[in-house]
């Protein structure tokens, strides 16, 4: 004797239609599409009422038709980002995995998707592709990545449909979500400052000689100003590929430790990114040195220093913020706004602490 099938559901036998859910309610089919289909600028149905057909809806299972919805409203509920160096261990850990969860959130708060383009189709790449995707209307705005495709602005700049530029703003027509460097750099000079700490390291990171991203050495040397305090500045070099890898880490720990051979001892040390302090973490250890006893260290990011040891205090980028943001812009059209700015601020955690007026002499150097 075969098993009998579970019972069926209203919603397993039929699909539930607003006519349906009109006549549950009592009111009209057009009142219920108003709050089903959350038209913009209705102002037509109270809070009562909108409560009453949101409860029918659930108790029928009804679900919208999304091609009648696309008919209805000329929206694809679709938002893409394009990326072609996405792969699935980036989009859940590392800085753009932070910013595609914020982008998430609120999409979802808009009722759209979220759409990746990560690769071409044959013909075009990613990003001529998602620009096609735009213009021909399956998606209602494209998120570009300015730290990738600035080289080409011009094509970008060209699209007809709603671009956003993240993280950075760019220059022409199309709107960004960008980050401000100079709250969390001035919070964290203050912190140091604080703290007693009278010179202050910046080590940088630079690429073929050229500093990355030096507006913030800029924030820097305003804020070292402003709190009264001295200032030293050392650089690691490294390609751009290594960014976020364990080669950076040790680029910046052999430099760090060459530094720590030659007698220069900091007691405080604002590092690039938190990968890169984690180097100097390192550094530190090998000579014997402690986090903060000794030297305190404050790192940049805010995306894996909770799981330093100690834990890392950090200029936090606030990346899930910056998603929102730009998906903000992305989903609504009418918004005048031509940048909306993100504030980066400083997260303290055991990595920072009170200046110590004699460090124990360093032991014996190691050879890196």
């Amino acid at each position: 004797m075969g098993r009998s099938s579970p019972a069926s559901t209203p919603a397993d036998r039929r699909t539930v239609t607003l006519k349906q859910v009109a006549a549950a309610v009592g009111c009209s089919l057009s009142v219920v599409s108003a709050v089903l289909n959350k038209a913009r600028n209705n102002t037509r149905v109270g809070p009562e009422l909108a409560a009453r057909i949101q409860a029918a809806a659930k108790k029928l299972a009804y679900r919208s038709n999304y091609h009648a919805r696309v008919l209805r409203t000329g929206r694809a509920h679709l938002i893409g980002v394009v990326d072609d160096r996405m792969d699935p261990v980036s989009l859940h850990r590392g800085i753009w995995g932070k910013i595609l969860g914020g982008i998430g959130v609120e999409t979802r708060r808009h009722d759209s998707d979220v759409m990746l383009i990560s690769h071409g189709d044959g013909e075009r790449d990613a990003l001529t592709r998602a620009i096609a995707l735009l213009e021909q209307r399956q998606i209602d705005a494209l998120l570009v990545n300015c730290l990738i495709y600035s080289d080409r602005h011009s094509e970008v700049d060209r699209a007809r449909g709603r671009v956003v530029w993240y993280p950075m703003a760019q220059p022409g027509r199309h709107p960004s979500a960008a980050i401000n460097h100079e709250p969390g750099i001035r919070e964290a000079v203050a912190h140091l400052a604080s703290l007693g700490h009278r010179e202050i390291l910046w080590f940088g990171h630079r690429i073929g000689g050229e500093p990355v991203l030096p507006n913030r050495k800029d924030f820097f040397d305003l804020a070292v100003k402003e709190n009264r305090v001295e200032s030293r500045v050392l650089w690691a070099d490294s390609p751009a590929h290594m960014k976020g890898t364990a080669e950076f880490r040790d680029s910046f720990r052999a430099v760090f430790s060459r530094h720590l051979n030659a007698g220069k001892i900091p007691t405080a040390v604002i590092v690039y990114n938190e990968m890169a302090a984690l180097g100097v973490y390192e550094a530190l250890a090998g000579r014997g040195l402690r986090v903060p006893q000794d030297v305190s260290v404050i790192g940049y990011d805010n995306v894996i220093a909770d799981l330093a040891t100690p834990p890392m205090t950090v200029v936090s980028l606030e990346l899930p913020e910056v998603g929102r943001l730009a998906a903000r812009l992305a989903l609504d059209p009418d918004n005048p706004a031509k940048k909306l700015v993100c504030p980066t601020k400083l997260v303290v955690r055991q990595s920072t602490g009170p200046v110590r007026r004699k460090i124990k002499p360093i032991r014996k150097a190691l050879n890196f």
